[in-house]
């Protein structure tokens, strides 16, 4: 059975990652991304105590991903192992 002029379904336009968060509680990543920054360390230095790639934190901090949870897991304890700099 073959379906004449039907009509097509617009996709509502994509909103950018960061336009979806605005106003918002701040997503996990960004919760991630201002403890490693509280803590000095860098994407790098993160990942590699985490034992993750470092690709799976800048997705996560981005917002371009959801990780794991036991991906999740791991930085989150990583992060809750070290102290905060203190602040000047």
């Amino acid at each position: 059975m073959r379906v004449l002029n039907c009509p097509q379904v617009e996709r509502p336009a994509r909103a950018s990652r960061y336009a979806l968060h605005m106003g918002k509680e701040p997503h996990q990543g960004e919760k991630v991304r201002s403890a490693r920054q509280a803590r000095g360390l860098s994407v790098a230095d993160l990942a590699k105590r985490a034992g993750v790639d470092p690709v799976t934190i800048y997705r996560l901090e981005s917002g371009e991903r959801k990780p794991r949870a036991a991906t999740l897991s791991k930085i989150i304890k990583t992060l809750a192992k070290l102290p905060k700099l203190p602040e000047i």
